[in-house]
């Protein structure tokens, strides 16, 4: 505690002088202002301190009729007796004032005033008591004849009468006196407060001509302020449209609080605004007073961000202080006013702590609070004038008037060069946020302009990017060789590893290739598997021997997540100008070597001439192939199968062929692939489904239970409603489940066995016979197959072929079939050999208890109706040959 008061006396001591000197002001304004609250100092007490009790006639001379101050010549007393002008000229305790004004502060008493008037010239003399624009409720005013005491006229005026009806209908409180000839006259004044409330009073004597200059030089003043007030609102207003700027909302509307409130203080509100509603001219000064300082308030705040810098308590504090300050004009709607000036005194005082929070704010050097110290101490200023007023010590009509006008007229100048430099500065963070925008938009026009030619993962250059490097290089002339990498089924190293997986494979093989560039290379990306290189003055030689020491990297193994990614690249060389002259051909060309590369053992080839037409072919099978699965292109064959045990033909495999309108017949082994590349093994696996189920029904209609195999791929094993739309099939043509056998290759189940499973199992529930075709070819083991709910196993024809050239028991290939014979049966299964073209391999595999065979020896595949035609025909030729050798 004592640190820290000791670190607040030092910063107050730090400060500069003139901040000192206003917290010192503040201060004792505050003191003043209590003593006017708690009754201990009344105007009236002052009044008497400096008067004198005596009674001294006052006379006016002719040569004071121009412009006279009547206060130090008047006598005043105080009536609480509620007497007539006749009665308090005869008993009435006269004093007089040394003051140039007279205030009587908070009383409920009725004031005299009166002063003896003497005209020594021939001519009568009109002149004007002018009371100033004085808000004082009711001046009731007397002419008496001083040596005989009769009424010559007599009047009344009053800031809650309408104009119309006042001696002078004016915004002073004027009153007219004709003085005669040679003659002295007594002007008595009767001063009446609505509620106990009265107003400084400061008498002039002016000749009429006197007077209607001193108002017309007042309203030319006035209007040069008004009007200034008023275009500087409407300037704010406009301003506030066109930024949406609180505080200059803010700053407008406490101008216009001051615009009215100077109005009103002056009177020109009863005079232009509403003539015939004083009423309504008593009450505005008490109620936009202080929303008029509560709106300079909330823009001093709103300048500095006040609620950022301060604590909760205390921001809460000035929060309750300004609710305070926004109702305290209440009391005067139901014309307590003199309640209503005690509370708009109190409302004003808001200024005080305001001026301290700003002071701190300034001491803690927010920026622009210094500026701000020196506004809200204006109205701290006028706050304790007006104080001073109100106690009587300030008795001058000017401040009077103009006490919180001045102090709202300086506030307003400092405050619009505080927003001049915050309009200034909005400009300036416009300019800047346009700068940056612009800069922004450069610099994302730059990133989408590099995005469009770069690829997001590898960072690479793009088609679009290398089609432009190659013409560049072609307009160059100078010779070079185009490498296009791609890897082979890429999507099971994403299945296996994920996406991440397969980024980190990209990178390190685009990290790889790199590594061999030299200078004047290029290395692209095309696909998400596809990678370009461009390598400077090579042909094909040169070009082949980097694209073997690429492949020699590429195809060491990736380390990833404790594991390894083995990536199998094909590549395509090209060389400009021999493989051709733009860069779009050179491309293809390229493309269509690696494509041709996949046949081959290195898998690297080199582009030539008739790789052209069958580039050609398989883009004309690639357009017409959905074409052709809905313009029924597509047609079914069926190889029969024999029952070795029972020598009987009970099943059958379907076979899919291609009859294109140009090419004529077209083998799986060409459009296969083409129908994965294309994704339509879906829509092609259920028309086959279809018209194979169509088909048992048909023979079973005829009198053939046969059963069925059809082939799908590895991609419908993905498809969950696979199992539900066999099952619909099967119901709608009425063919028993047990009949159709399904056919999926051994690779296809393996690489995808996890996702796969359930659906197999579906297909299991429903009574289909599940085969793993091509057994052998892949990577299953009998854990895997115990795994599974496969009841056939198809032995590939490559393991059965070569038992035609050599159809001894002892060797290696009979070892293999015999193995996989011997797998099947352990786990439950019946086993398939296909690729049988002799009657010796039959006999051969019916001796090692292979249950079904299928080849050309049996038969070719055969259409629907010459299948169902040669089993009626010519099967017992068939099972007569093989009887020997049947159990």
């Amino acid at each position: 505690m004592v640190t820290s008061t000791s670190t607040q006396a030092t910063r107050f001591r730090d400060l500069p002088p003139w901040p000192r000197a206003w917290l010192l002001l503040g201060c004792l304004a505050v003191v003043l202002q209590l003593l006017v609250m708690t009754g201990s100092v009344t105007a009236q007490s002052v009044l008497t301190q400096v008067g004198q009790a005596v009674v001294v006639p006052r006379y006016v001379g002719d040569s004071q009729y121009e412009k006279q101050n009547l206060a130090p010549l008047m006598q005043w007393c105080e009536d609480r007796q509620e007497r007539t002008v006749e009665e308090a000229r005869r008993s009435c305790d006269w004093r007089h004032t040394r003051q140039n004004s007279f205030h009587f502060g908070a009383s409920k008493a009725v004031y005299w005033l009166s002063v003896r008037l003497h005209n020594g010239s021939s001519a009568s003399r009109n002149v004007v008591v002018d009371f100033g624009v004085s808000h004082e409720d009711y001046l009731d005013w007397y002419v008496l004849d001083s040596a005989s005491g009769n009424r010559l006229t007599q009047g009344r005026m009053g800031d809650r009468l309408p104009m119309q009806v006042r001696s002078l209908p004016t915004r002073h409180q004027g009153i007219p006196v004709q003085v005669p000839a040679s003659r002295d006259v007594e002007l008595y004044v009767r001063s009446a407060s609505f509620d106990g409330w009265h107003q400084l009073l400061q008498p002039q004597l002016l000749s009429e001509k006197a007077y209607l200059e001193a108002e017309q030089k007042e309203d030319f003043a006035n209007g040069l302020i008004f009007g200034g007030l008023g275009a500087i609102v409407i300037v704010a207003f406009s301003a506030y449209t066109a930024t949406r700027q609180r505080s200059i909302l803010l700053y407008g509307l406490a101008l216009a609080g001051l615009l009215v409130y100077s109005m009103a203080k002056t009177s020109y509100d009863l005079m232009f605004l509403w003539p015939n509603a004083p009423g309504l001219h008593s009450r505005i000064v008490f109620i936009v007073g202080p929303l008029t300082i509560l709106l300079y308030t909330a823009l001093v705040f709103d300048l500095l961000k006040a609620r950022s810098h301060l604590p909760r308590w205390l921001w809460n504090g000035l929060m309750l202080w300004c609710t305070l300050a926004a109702v305290s004009g209440l009391p005067a709607v139901f014309d307590h006013i003199q309640w209503a000036v005690y509370s708009t005194l109190v409302a004003a005082w808001l200024t005080l702590p305001v001026f301290l929070t700003v002071c701190w704010l300034a001491i803690r050097q927010v920026p622009g609070a210094w500026m701000m110290v020196i506004a809200v101490a204006a109205q701290v200023v006028a706050v304790l004038l007006n104080a001073l007023r109100a106690m009587g010590l300030l008795r001058t009509v000017t401040f009077d008037q103009s006490v919180f006008q001045m102090a709202g007229l300086f506030q307003a100048l400092v405050l619009a060069y505080a927003m001049a430099r915050i309009l200034i500065q909005m400009r300036q963070e416009k300019l800047k946020a346009a700068q940056q925008a612009h800069e922004a938009h450069t610099r994302l026009r730059a990133q989408e302009e590099h995005e469009l030619r770069h690829d997001k993962l590898t960072g690479l250059p793009n088609r679009l990017a290398l089609l432009e490097w190659l013409r560049q290089r072609m307009d160059q002339q100078r010779p070079f060789a185009v490498i296009h990498i791609g890897i082979f089924d890429f999507k099971a190293v994403n299945d296996q590893f994920g996406h991440a997986g397969g980024d980190y494979a990209l990178l390190e093989l685009s990290r790889r290739c790199q590594a061999l560039l030299g200078p004047g290379d290029m290395m692209a990306k095309q696909l998400s598997d596809q990678f370009i290189l461009v390598l400077h003055g090579m042909d094909t030689i040169q070009a082949l021997s980097v694209a073997s020491q690429l492949m020699q990297r590429l195809t060491q193994p990736i380390a990833y997540a404790e594991s390894e990614i083995v990536l199998r690249p094909r590549m395509g060389l090209a060389a400009y100008p021999e493989d051709g002259k733009e860069a779009e051909i050179l491309l293809q060309h390229a493309h269509i070597a690696k494509r041709e590369a996949a046949h081959l053992v290195s898998h690297i080839q080199t582009y030539h001439s008739g790789s052209d037409k069958i580039f050609e072919r398989r883009n004309l099978l690639l357009r017409d192939l959905r074409s052709a699965i809905a313009g029924e292109q597509f047609l079914m064959v069926y190889q029969p199968k024999l029952n070795l045990r029972t020598g009987q033909v009970d099943k059958a495999e379907a076979l899919l062929r291609w009859d294109h309108p140009q090419l004529g017949r077209i083998s799986p082994v060409e459009f296969i692939p083409l129908v994965e590349r294309a994704d339509a093994s879906w829509q092609l696996s259920m028309w086959v489904l279809e018209r194979g189920i169509a088909q048992m029904a048909k023979w079973r209609q005829r009198g053939y239970h046969i059963g069925l195999a059809l082939n799908l791929s590895a991609q419908d094993l993905h498809h969950r409603q696979l199992p539900e739309q066999v099952r619909k099939l099967l119901e709608s043509y009425e063919v028993p489940a047990a009949q159709l056998t399904l056919e999926i290759t051994e690779s296809g189940i393996m690489q995808n066995l996890d996702s796969v499973r359930l659906v197999l199992a579906a297909l299991c529930e429903l009574g289909v016979t599940l085969s793993i075709d091509d057994f052998g070819t892949g990577y299953s083991s009998l854990a895997m197959l115990k795994q599974l709910p496969v009841k056939e196993l198809k032995i590939d024809r490559a393991f059965v072929a070569p038992l035609e050239r050599s159809s001894s028991e002892q060797s290696d290939d009979a070892a293999i079939i015999r193995s996989i014979i011997g797998i099947g049966h352990s786990v439950g299964m019946r086993v398939v050999a296909e690729g049988v073209e002799t009657l010796a391999v039959a006999r051969l595999l019916e001796s090692w208890q292979c249950e079904y065979v299928q080849g050309y020896w049996l038969k070719p595949p055969l259409a629907a109706d010459q299948f169902i035609d040669w089993l009626a025909a010519g099967t017992g030729h068939y099972i007569t040959e093989l009887q020997p050798a049947l159990p």
